[in-house]
């Protein structure tokens, strides 16, 4: 347990950190999909995490009578995030144009019908009764496996989606390194949502309440968080450079 805690702890640092170095892109509307990425991230790691599902969980259940809300609304939050991140990474390949058209028929259909389903599931659980403090140790059943099997294949889908938006990336020289260290975040990602596939399917309970997908899942985060602290500040300087080159 408390190397999970750990974990997430250094996670959330690194997410915080990020925003702190890209304070300055929320008025900008190219980078401000990225940065609130991050922000919902921030919110959707601290509410599915053990420490603080068990502190919102308990409060939630006292004016709902429903356990787990807390993350169900933070899957919702991690799923936002990567949304916003891959209509940010859109922005470095298509037009305007060419992102909606991307998003309107690529990620808008599949969001449209996973998101209803993952609340249905959610409130069908018998685990909304129970009064496990994590979810990860509740008894499984039918509608449970569901949520979890949706939300990882609807995670796995986002970033497989913007894997195929980082390759065309790959060829702006300039762009590459930045695309290699996204591509290698996402990887992260995918392992993590593929081990909760595997764990959830085969019934075959991870240690220390999903410690591997823990691990994993904040790898990827953590990571991305600080490449975009990095991609920003190499923005600024090649934006400094060009101006002192024109004076």
């Amino acid at each position: 347990m408390i190397a999970v805690d750990l974990t997430i702890v250094a996670t959330l640092s690194s997410m915080v950190y990020a925003i702190w170095v890209r304070r300055g892109t929320f008025s900008s509307e190219i980078e401000r999909p990225l940065t609130v990425s991050i922000a919902l991230g921030i919110v959707g790691i601290a509410l599915v995490s053990p420490q603080g599902s068990s502190i919102t969980g308990a409060g939630l259940h006292a004016l709902t009578g429903q356990w787990h809300l807390e993350t169900c609304s933070g899957d919702f939050c991690l799923i936002a995030s990567q949304i916003s991140a891959h209509y940010w990474l859109l922005g470095g390949v298509f037009n305007d144009g060419e992102r909606k058209i991307w998003m309107r028929y690529r990620v808008q259909p599949v969001v449209t019908l996973a998101m209803p389903h993952m609340a249905a599931c959610m409130a069908l659980t018998r685990a909304v009764h129970e009064g496990t403090p994590n979810i990860l140790d509740a008894a499984p059943d039918a509608w449970l496996t569901g949520y979890w099997l949706i939300v990882a294949a609807m995670m796995i889908y986002i970033w497989v989606a913007g894997l195929c938006v980082l390759r065309v990336m790959r060829r702006d020289r300039d762009s590459r390194h930045v695309a290699n260290a996204y591509i290698a975040t996402m990887g992260c990602g995918i392992a993590a949502c593929t081990l909760q596939i595997v764990s959830v399917l085969s019934g075959i309970q991870q240690p220390v309440h999903g410690l591997f997908t823990w691990w994993l899942l904040c790898s990827g985060s953590a990571g991305t968080c600080l490449v975009a602290a990095w991609s920003w500040r190499l923005k600024q300087q090649r934006l400094r450079g060009n101006l002192s080159g024109s004076s």
